[in-house]
């Protein structure tokens, strides 16, 4: 069996003498994972991020398989604050792993990913890109919000703007039906139509749906990278 394509690098885990366990998400075969062997420049090429050309052949199913690869593009993190691009980096590895299923094609997904990682811009519309590509993958994976007003809750004859989002059903929620749990509720962004500008409630969102996909586990890099995305304001100066 064997398969070709192009893929971004998720993890990387040595397995002594120039042996590596390799992890990539490809566009036409979703999250693959095998062996990859070479030298010393190989390492450099197996970077977080990196989008490699790769053959992955396999003999049987339930094998790993190994990697023959090509560096295409390797991002620079000297676009932004390199430090947080990495924190950004080594995020999106542990969720893409953590939440991908081995072989499934999810090339719309794809697609957002790399524009998030080729993002050229100002700082503070990185963290809000992070995001939106967090609720795109909330979608493909079937925990799709629904935060539009067509699919608001609301009551008769309410007119009061959508303010909330309903930790639960995942769907935005009026000001009037919402503000008796205010307390339980998410707050809607700005940008998908609340009235919230405070980055960290768009991430609070995003991370309370997210850890329902991952069966209620915060993953620990998001938890640093947020951290830290909050010392640096989020990029607003």
């Amino acid at each position: 069996m064997e398969w070709q394509g192009e893929g971004v690098v998720l993890r990387v885990r040595p397995q002594g003498k120039g042996a590596y366990l390799l992890c990539l998400f490809s566009r036409e075969f979703g999250k693959l994972s095998g062996f990859v062997s070479g030298s010393q420049k190989l390492r450099h090429e197996l970077q977080l991020g990196n989008v490699l050309e790769f053959t992955h052949i396999r003999r049987l199913e339930n094998q790993l398989g190994s990697f023959y690869v090509d560096l295409v593009h390797a991002p620079s993190a000297q676009k932004f604050n390199e430090e947080a691009y990495l924190y950004i980096l080594q995020y999106l590895g542990d969720l893409h792993e953590k939440l991908l299923a081995e072989h499934q094609p999810l090339p719309t997904l794809y697609d957002a990913f790399q524009n998030l990682l080729r993002f050229q811009g100002e700082s503070r519309f990185l963290w809000q890109s992070l995001a939106v590509y967090e609720v795109s993958l909330l979608k493909a994976l079937g925990y799709g919000l629904s935060l539009e007003d067509a699919y608001a809750v609301r009551g008769e004859e309410d007119q009061t703007p959508l303010v909330y989002v309903s930790p639960k059903s995942g769907r935005a929620v009026s000001k009037q039906m919402g503000a008796p749990f205010h307390d339980k509720m998410l707050r809607l962004p700005k940008l998908f139509g609340g009235e919230s500008h405070e980055m960290l409630d768009l991430f609070k969102l995003t991370g309370h749906f997210l850890r329902v996909a991952c069966d209620g586990e915060e993953l620990s890099s998001r938890r640093n990278l947020i951290r830290m995305a909050q010392e640096l304001n989020f990029g607003e100066k």
